[in-house]
């Protein structure tokens, strides 16, 4: 399994031609066309959600949707997802943002045993359809 970095990239003896982060299909699913992303797509829930900040990780790393062990260092890029369905079809919720040490502890003591959140961007969480449907 390859791993990423607190830099974001592929620590030595990856594929260097091979893009940093592709999955195949929605994320976490497996169906569809290969797609590649600029950042890591973490799997959340999106019902510790605190103002625009998701809970990320207990730990210092995670595997995102390709199956990658990311390490996470402040600031850095991330997408989040959660595994959703729309009429029967799959159309996950995703939210853009960069990872932060966990700033919730002192107000939500029930989630002091986080490390790393997700603080999202002005975009907040969408549905990945139109977030394709955006990119054309």
């Amino acid at each position: 399994m390859d791993s990423i970095g607190a830099s974001g990239a592929l620590d030595p003896g990856s594929n260097p031609g091979r893009p940093a982060y592709c999955h195949n299909g929605s994320a976490g699913r497996g169906e569809g066309r290969a797609r590649c992303m600029d950042k890591p797509r973490i799997p959340v829930d999106f019902n510790e959600v605190a103002g625009n900040i998701v809970l990320l990780s207990k730990g210092d790393s995670r595997t995102d949707s390709a199956g990658r062990r990311i390490v996470f260092q402040e600031g850095m890029p991330v997408s989040v997802y959660e595994e959703n369905e729309e009429d029967g079809r799959p159309d996950n919720l995703i939210a853009d943002g960069v990872a932060v040490l966990n700033p919730l502890a002192a107000e939500h003591p029930m989630w002091a045993h986080v490390k790393w959140c997700c603080r999202m961007d002005g975009n907040g969480i969408r549905y990945e359809s139109d977030i394709e449907r955006e990119r054309g």
